[in-house]
């Protein structure tokens, strides 16, 4: 891949899209065939290309040293590529579909690990979410039912008080601070129960992910 990808991708790409059922066909098909293809691959790493600038842009800022932007801009390739590998297709109408969605959940968060394992730095709070979630058209149904059903799974290995934080934060969207008043805790200890929740989410997405 060259280094300079991004000025050269990007005025290929299609630009800042917005996901739509017909593009996620379109692009889930070309992905199927970039699995073993190199051309497929550069072609939808081309389309995509605006996406991934505007993920690795969030890094630009940061204080790298001793690595540079241009390091992480490295790490673009290889995390889309892992993208294809993981991806399992769904089919609709009789095409695969599905990898436009999963692409846009999952690779933000890869990107931001491969930036923390490269500085050393700790990973933000945020839950990760496990691969059979980012498949699924988040505007579905479907969608609705598979997240309050890796809520309720997410909670079962909780205390009583982390599940009820954790199901606060999900259906009112309330910051951490607001959450901990409601459930009557110290914020430092709101923030130490969420930390043990968004633990868990990650470890559970890295079993899912080394079983796959």
């Amino acid at each position: 891949m060259p280094t300079t990808w991004l000025s050269d991708y990007a005025a290929r790409s299609l630009g800042n899209f917005e996901a739509s059922s017909v593009l996620d066909r379109d692009l889930s098909r070309l992905a199927l065939t970039a699995r073993d293809d190199s051309v497929a691959r550069e072609r939808l790493f081309t389309l995509l290309a605006a996406k991934i600038e505007r993920f690795a842009a969030r890094f630009r800022d940061w204080p790298l040293a001793p690595w540079t932007f241009e390091d992480i801009l490295q790490e673009a390739y290889p995390i889309f590529v892992e993208t294809l590998r993981h991806w399992q297709p769904r089919i609709e109408a009789g095409a695969p579909a599905g990898y436009l969605y999963y692409f846009l959940r999952v690779y933000p968060h890869w990107m931001s690990d491969a930036v923390m394992k490269l500085t050393g730095r700790r990973r933000p709070a945020v839950l990760t979410l496990p691969e059979h979630y980012c498949a699924v058209d988040p505007g579905s149904v479907e969608a609705v039912v598979v997240a309050e059903l890796l809520l309720a799974e997410l909670c079962e290995d909780l205390s009583d008080e982390e599940a009820r934080i954790l199901r606060l934060r999900v259906h009112t969207d309330r910051p951490l601070s607001q959450v901990a008043s409601q459930v009557g805790l110290a914020r430092r200890t709101a923030y130490r129960r969420w930390h043990n929740i968004v633990e868990l989410s990650r470890a559970r997405c890295d079993e899912e992910r080394s079983a796959s």
